[in-house]
C-alpha cells in the first residue's frame, strides 16, 4: 500500500531590488533654492543604493575626523542642512573676522544708477562732498535694481585650513555688501561640481553632476550662519556635497576619481565666479582673501569698478 504523498516544495521566489545603471557620457544640472531644499535632495536619496564609490564605503560617510569633516558624520550634516545651514559657532567665527580700517576703501564700485540733480533718493556720500548731482536716478520701473550673482566653488583643496575658508567667506561677504551699497541686489549661489573626463574612447565623455544652491536670494540679507556653513565647514561639501554625487548615476565615474578636481560648465552669465579654492596663500589674512576677490571680481566684471 502507498504510503501518504508529500507534497511538492515550493520555492518561494526572491525578491531583487534593480538599481539603474550608471550613466556614463552625461553631466546632470541641479538647481536648489535653498541649503535646506539640497538638503532634502541628499536625505531623500540616503537611503538608496551608491552607485560608485572609490572603495567599498561610500566616502562621504567615512569615520569622523577633526581635520576632514569636524567631527561631523553625515546624519548631523543632515540636520544642520535642513535647519538651513545652522552652524552657531560658524556664524560667530565669520563675524568675528574683522578687517583692517580702509580695507573697504579697496572696493571702488560704480553705482547701480546714474547721479543727477534729480533722483528718488540721495546719494550721501556725493552730498557732503557738494556734488550738486548727488540724486541717484530711478529708471521707468520704479526701483527695481539690477541683480549680480556671485558664485562661489564649495569646498577648497585638502591644505586649506577652517581660518583660511573663513578669512576667504568674510571676503566675498564685503563684496556682497558692497555691491548692494552701491544699488546692486547681489544672488550669492555655491556651486557643487563633480565632474570627470575618462582618457580614451568613449570614457573620454565628460559625466558627472553640478548643483547651484542659493544661499542668499538677491533682495534678502545673508545669514551668517549659512554663509559660513557653506563656505568654511567641510561637512558641506564632504558629507552633503559627496552623498549627492554617490547619489545620481551621471556621477558613478567621479566617484573613482577622487570626486573631481574643481572643475565648472555652468558659470553665471551676469556676475561674478569664484573658483575652487587652490591658492593657500591668497587667504592666510583677511586683506589678503579680499584683495584676491576682488582680483578675479574686477577680470571678470571690469564695468563694476
Amino acid at each position: 500500500m502507498a504510503g501518504p504523498q508529500r507534497q511538492a516544495r515550493t520555492t518561494r521566489p526572491t525578491t531583487t531590488t534593480t538599481t539603474p545603471a550608471p550613466i556614463a557620457g552625461k553631466v546632470r544640472f541641479d538647481r536648489f533654492e535653498s541649503i535646506t531644499h539640497f538638503a532634502q535632495d541628499v536625505y531623500t536619496s540616503h537611503r538608496f543604493n551608491t552607485y560608485g564609490t572609490s572603495d567599498c564605503l561610500a566616502v562621504s560617510q567615512r569615520p569622523t575626523s577633526q581635520d576632514w569633516c569636524m567631527d561631523t558624520d553625515l546624519d548631523a550634516a543632515l540636520k544642520m542642512g535642513m535647519a538651513g545651514g545652522y552652524w552657531l559657532e560658524g556664524a560667530q567665527d565669520l563675524q568675528s573676522v574683522s578687517l583692517e580700517s580702509g580695507s573697504y576703501d579697496d572696493i571702488i564700485l560704480q553705482p547701480a544708477y546714474d547721479l543727477s540733480v534729480v533722483g528718488g533718493c540721495v546719494d550721501v556720500g556725493e552730498f557732503l562732498a557738494g556734488n550738486p548731482e548727488c540724486m541717484l536716478g530711478l529708471d521707468d520701473e520704479g526701483t527695481t535694481k539690477p541683480v549680480i550673482t556671485v558664485m562661489f566653488v564649495a569646498g577648497a583643496a585638502h591644505y586649506v585650513t577652517s581660518t583660511e575658508k573663513m578669512n576667504y567667506g568674510r571676503a566675498v561677504l564685503a563684496l556682497v555688501d558692497s555691491l548692494e551699497a552701491h544699488g546692486y541686489s547681489v544672488e550669492l549661489v555655491a556651486k557643487m561640481t563633480y565632474l570627470h573626463k575618462g582618457k580614451s574612447g568613449r570614457s573620454k565623455a565628460l559625466t558627472g553632476v553640478e548643483a547651484d544652491i542659493v544661499i542668499k536670494q538677491a533682495g534678502e540679507p545673508w545669514s551668517a550662519s549659512a554663509v559660513a556653513f557653506a563656505m568654511a565647514h567641510p561637512a558641506f561639501s564632504r558629507r552633503l556635497g559627496f552623498r549627492y554625487c554617490e547619489s545620481k548615476p551621471e556621477s558613478a565615474p567621479v566617484t573613482h576619481s577622487k570626486y573631481g578636481r574643481g572643475d565648472v560648465i555652468n558659470k553665471p552669465e551676469n556676475g561674478i565666479f569664484l573658483p575652487y579654492l587652490v591658492e593657500q596663500d591668497a587667504a592666510r589674512s583677511p586683506e589678503g582673501a579680499l584683495a584676491y576677490v576682488l582680483q578675479i571680481a574686477k577680470l571678470q566684471k571690469p564695468e563694476l569698478f
